[in-house]
């Protein structure tokens, strides 16, 4: 078979006249063997890659996961028995639409020579058009995202969770020149919530979970602690950390974001706790490092390549 591994899905034409199989297990969407259609001897008629049917931003506007492409819904065989029919997913504004309904185009793929018909005819150019609109607005989204990627970085001036997190991450992640994407410890980030929370209360218990745990991988583990409230952090941290054996959380690097008035007494509360211990001013601004610069030239993103409008 010219599948690499098993396919994901196949199909029968009546009789057995064709077989037509679709996408290699675990990376749909990729390589030149998405469709593949066979004779009734097992003989290659024909194989197609995403990028002999369409062009290359619209095969970058599909919903990508971090090992496939989907790019489509379930194929079958058309009421007639000439061709596989296969759902295209057009590209949409839905960022959850890996695996959900979504609008699709059915184009046909002749079973005695593997042709792909209609894709010239008006209602797929009117698809195309509406697609290439979605195109340029991703491919301004994932411009800006990349720009802000790239951008130095302080910590969030407003009360957003998952900010906070991704803050912390990216901290561990830009400051120190042996962490590196390929050889990097294992980054935990904790974030002590607002005492107004609702949710306060849990947060209280992965922040004391975070200072008194030993490490499970010595010299293998950062933990990064943050949050919006540095005093009642501060406070936190004085209360939990003394109640520990000293050296208990040898071979942990601790990075604590506090502000210049709280720092000292970060640093004191946990002087004895054998931690590898940085504190980090929420106002310092931390370059991304040379080896994660993403490119953000239209020219070297397959999603910027969509045609101009031209009204």
């Amino acid at each position: 078979m010219a599948n690499e591994v098993a396919p994901v899905d196949v199909l029968v034409a009546n009789g057995g006249r064709a077989v037509i199989t679709f996408d290699n297990w675990h990376s749909m969407g990729y390589g030149p063997n998405a469709i593949v259609l066979y004779d009734s001897q097992g003989n290659l008629i024909r194989k197609l890659g995403l990028e002999d049917l369409f062009p290359k931003w619209f095969v970058a506007a599909q919903p990508h996961s971090v090992s496939s492409i989907w790019w489509r819904g379930q194929p079958r065989i058309s009421d007639d028995g000439a061709a596989a029919l296969v759902p295209i997913k057009l590209p949409s504004n839905n960022e959850n639409s890996i695996g959900s309904e979504g609008p699709t185009r059915d184009l046909a793929i002749r079973l005695s020579d593997g042709e792909p018909v209609g894709l010239a005819d008006q209602r797929w150019k009117g698809a195309l058009i509406q697609a290439a609109s979605i195109a340029r607005q991703i491919c301004r989204d994932e411009r800006e995202e990349i720009t802000k990627w790239n951008s130095p970085m302080s910590a969030p001036t407003e009360w957003i969770e998952p900010a906070w997190h991704e803050y912390l991450r990216e901290v561990v992640y830009r400051f120190g020149p042996t962490l590196t994407e390929d050889e990097t410890p294992a980054v935990a980030t904790t974030v002590l919530r607002p005492s107004s929370a609702s949710d306060y209360q849990p947060s209280v218990k992965w922040l004391k979970e975070a200072l008194t745990e030993r490490a499970d991988i010595p010299d293998f583990e950062v933990r990064a602690i943050g949050s919006p409230d540095y005093e009642r952090l501060t406070r936190q941290i004085e209360e939990f950390v003394p109640k520990i054996n000293a050296g208990r959380l040898k071979g942990v690097q601790l990075v604590v974001v506090v502000d210049e008035s709280h720092s000292a007494r970060v640093r004191a509360a946990l002087s004895r706790s054998g931690a590898k211990v940085r504190v980090v001013n929420p106002r310092e601004e931390f370059p991304q490092r040379p080896e994660r610069i993403r490119k953000a030239d239209p020219a070297e993103l397959s999603i910027c390549q969509v045609p101009e409008d031209k009204g």
